[in-house]
């Protein structure tokens, strides 16, 4: 009988430690992400993603126009595939306004999906400042 429970707290053990390797770290992600895009009535977009350790977000885009940020609030988590799913709504506003999915290559978010008319067919490619 005794042998058995240590087998089973074996497999238990074992298990924990396979599900932590397999689950993303918050840590892995989070962060200050930025890219300039550029923008059809400015001389570009500068848009900044942050990543909290907490799982909300912010996203910032300055039309470098001279006009005030655009600020987009919200959380993000993991999807099973382990790709970056961020809902933001607009501040203060309180429903969502887009979601926008994302794989990390390295210091790097790629956007698998994001609104065209927002991003355009290239999507956001943000790189890590912070």
């Amino acid at each position: 009988m005794k042998k058995y429970k240590i087998v089973g707290l074996i497999v238990i053990a074992v298990v924990f430690i396979a599900a932590c390797r397999s689950a993303p770290k918050v840590s892995s992600v989070e962060g200050v992400y930025s890219a300039t895009l550029p923008a059809a009535s400015s001389p570009g977009r500068k848009v900044t993603l942050t990543l909290n350790k907490d799982q909300t977000a912010k996203m910032e885009s300055d039309y470098m126009n001279g006009k005030p940020i655009i600020v987009e609030a919200g959380s993000w988590e993991f999807a099973p595939d382990k790709s970056i799913i961020v809902n933001l709504m607009m501040q203060y506003e309180g429903t969502i306004r887009e979601v926008i999915v994302f794989v990390k290559n390295g210091d790097m978010l790629n956007s698998t999906q994001h609104d065209q008319n927002l991003y355009g067919t290239e999507g956001l490619k943000l790189n890590k400042i912070k």
